[in-house]
């Protein structure tokens, strides 16, 4: 199972945290498939998540710095 590993920025206190989520977060459809979305679309779907989840999640205001899929 892929999973997308983050860096995050906790905005509030400047903490690092480091973040593993499922790489489902970062696919779109292709024909009858879901595949993993480029670069520039896998930023955007995970600003989203973490608007919607991340922070309520960490209870704080989250930013991205970097992530990969392995």
């Amino acid at each position: 199972m892929q999973k997308v590993f983050m860096t995050l920025r906790d905005e509030l206190t400047g903490e690092k945290i480091e973040r593993s989520i499922d790489a489902s977060n970062v696919t779109i459809p292709q024909g009858d498939l879901m595949v993993i979305a480029d670069p520039e679309k896998q930023f955007k779907l995970l600003e989203k998540w973490i608007e919607e989840r991340g922070n309520a999640q960490h209870n704080t205001a989250l930013s991205l710095i970097c992530w990969y899929v392995k």
